[in-house]
């Protein structure tokens, strides 16, 4: 899923996802009925860093005037090809090519915190495209106890999946980037990074460990929102099942990409023993521009 990273973003790639199928997914979806709780059809949206365009296609279904914008080519050339009345534009969420007061409405989900150098002129930029009134939801993964498991489990994951003799007992393919050239690489991340935000780093077998994203606290969040001007009306937790899948794999359940997390007795039972603030995997944010 994950293409490849850019000097300044990670990039993905939804391109091979069956669109109708992804789309019908959204109905499943935890946002959804917050969606429907804020927005009236026919209103105006436009999705920052659509991914695929699910949600457009969902949304124009439902008789929504959604629209996108969306960095990754090959995910907008699809789109066009599959929905070709549907618009889907090529762009960075960090100069959105609109008017002044265009929307009724931006989503933004699961993108800012991909940013390696933090969300930047993003937040100002959906400020500015919004109408007055107008509402933003977005979503950021959230830093909780899980997360801090992560980083105990992440390094000792990572530094096993780094060793061929490792990889070849699996029959993995065998790594060919140096430690030394990670190394580098990962000092040269942290010497531009936002030091007020923890990073979750990814394993690529390309190219050793590398920067994945940053996780965000509830009152992170809600900044990201008032430093552009906006006024946060409320701030709530999704998908803690996603976070348990991510932690503990197949070992609590199983994930085919499109539709939601389906977990086992062991997830079940661990989403019901702990509390939701340990295993929200997002940071809900609704604001608005006054």
């Amino acid at each position: 899923m994950i293409e490849s990273i850019q000097k300044d973003t990670v990039l993905f790639d939804f391109s091979d996802k069956p669109l109708e199928s992804f789309s019908a997914s959204c109905a499943d979806d935890e946002l959804w009925p917050v969606v429907q709780s804020l927005f009236k059809p026919g209103c105006s949206i436009l999705e920052a860093g659509a991914g695929s365009g699910r949600w457009i296609k969902f949304l124009n279904d439902r008789g929504y005037r959604a629209q996108g914008i969306e960095l990754n080519r090959r995910d907008v050339d699809r789109f066009h090809e599959t929905y070709p009345l549907l618009k889907l534009e090529y762009g960075d969420v960090r100069q959105l090519p609109y008017d002044d007061q265009t929307f009724d409405a931006v989503m933004s989900l699961g993108v800012l915190e991909h940013l390696i150098d933090g969300p930047g002129k993003a937040p100002n930029e959906m400020h500015r495209v919004l109408k007055q009134g107008g509402i933003v939801v977005y979503t950021v993964p959230h830093a909780n106890i899980m997360f801090l498991l992560e980083k105990v489990i992440d390094p000792v994951k990572y530094w096993l999946l780094g060793r061929n003799i490792i990889r070849s007992l699996f029959r993995k393919k065998l790594i060919h980037y140096t430690r030394h050239d990670e190394l580098a690489r990962i000092a040269a991340i942290k010497g531009r990074i936002n030091p007020n935000l923890p990073v979750k780093y990814l394993y690529n077998s390309s190219i050793g460990t590398d920067f994945y994203e940053y996780r965000f606290n509830r009152e992170q969040a809600a900044k990201t929102m008032t430093d552009a001007g906006l006024v946060v009306d409320g701030i709530c937790l999704l998908y803690n099942k996603d976070r348990i899948f991510q932690v503990f794999g197949r070992l609590v359940g199983s994930y085919d990409g499109r539709s939601p997390v389906r977990l086992n007795l062991l997830g079940k039972f661990i989403k019901l023993a702990l509390p939701k603030t340990w295993t929200a995997h997002m940071v809900l944010v609704v604001a608005r521009r006054p």
